[in-house]
């Protein structure tokens, strides 16, 4: 595509004045500290939304969704303890793991995964509803220990602990029985604001978290579509601020909203947006990664924040 052509044409639409441009630094450093803050766009890449109905383009960040990620983890964080709280969680549990000579933190985790179904099937013969939410946490000398926020009925703990000692490995059992929920969330997912340090020792495939199928109690709920209007959307690994850049710099666009988890909102003329759309989508498709692909109305873009 000669984009030399494009922004001649550009100007001669005597397109309105660009209200503001990213700052230049900021196209080049995703970490720079500028206004509106492009920090928060981990740098993963970027879903450009264009709505044709409504004569704008939606530039959001697409996060890369990982614990490891500074920005991405305190989004999910967050998320998560919203889901915690909605869990009617009754008791808090900590399974932990001795050290007994000759053997390796390595060996208390392969137990712990080889035996986890079998623990909680002996704990399913006690109590049939038993439900749970597990956070893996390691020690500073690498062994691990588990914490569990559970809904469940109150039985005896030595029926746990044996359970524990026997399909997993030896190790003193803490219980508590939850009486404010409040704190809960929190204490279950602050284990995981250590994800750094956590993932370093985590095999490949294996998750920080995990619950049983019915934990949360949102599920099996499904996801109702938010917008039913036509949106086309392209995939690209080129940085939101130079997105918006190139196309305040190339088209009639201007600011209707700066950035916030939505991304930033560009619009412009309507009969301009309905006349020259083959040319937004043009240079759109020369984006590097990814091809566009229609939603029409039945399908949505994929979520900006990336998987938990």
């Amino acid at each position: 595509m000669d984009l030399s052509q494009v922004q001649s044409e550009r100007r001669a639409l005597h397109a309105p004045k660009v209200i503001w441009c990213p700052d230049p630094r900021e196209v080049s450093d995703p970490n720079f500290q500028g206004d509106p803050d492009y920090s928060k766009w981990c740098g993963r890449g970027t879903i450009v939304l264009v709505r044709p109905q409504e004569a704008r383009v939606q530039v959001v960040p697409m996060r890369c969704g990982s614990w490891t990620c500074p920005v991405c983890s305190d989004r999910k964080r967050k998320a998560l303890m919203a889901r915690l709280h909605k869990a009617n969680i009754t008791a808090f549990w900590t399974l932990t793991c001795a050290h007994p000579d000759g053997t390796s933190p390595k060996q208390a985790e392969d137990a712990i995964r080889k035996g986890w179904s079998k623990f909680v099937q002996e704990i399913r013969d006690y109590d049939a509803g038993f439900q749970y939410f597990r956070v893996l946490e390691y020690q500073k000398n690498g062994w691990p220990h588990v914490h569990l926020g559970v809904r469940t009925c109150w039985f005896p703990k030595h029926r746990i602990e044996a359970a524990w000692r026997k399909h997993c490995w030896p190790g003193f059992i803490k219980l508590r029985v939850v009486n404010d929920k409040s704190g809960i969330p929190w204490e279950l997912t602050k284990y995981l604001t250590k994800c750094a340090a956590i993932a370093a020792q985590l095999k490949k495939g294996q998750r920080l978290f995990s619950s049983s199928r019915s934990f949360f109690p949102d599920d099996d709920a499904s996801t109702p579509d938010q917008d039913t209007t036509e949106i086309l959307w392209f995939l690209t690994d080129t940085h939101g601020a130079k997105v918006v850049t190139l196309l305040c710099s190339m088209f009639p666009f201007r600011i209707a909203r700066e950035s916030t988890d939505e991304g930033i909102i560009l619009e412009t003329y309507a009969s301009w947006f309905r006349s020259e759309l083959p040319k937004l989508l043009a240079f759109l498709e020369d984006l590097p990664w990814f091809s566009p692909r229609s939603s029409g109305r039945k399908r949505s873009p994929p979520l900006a924040a990336g998987s938990d």
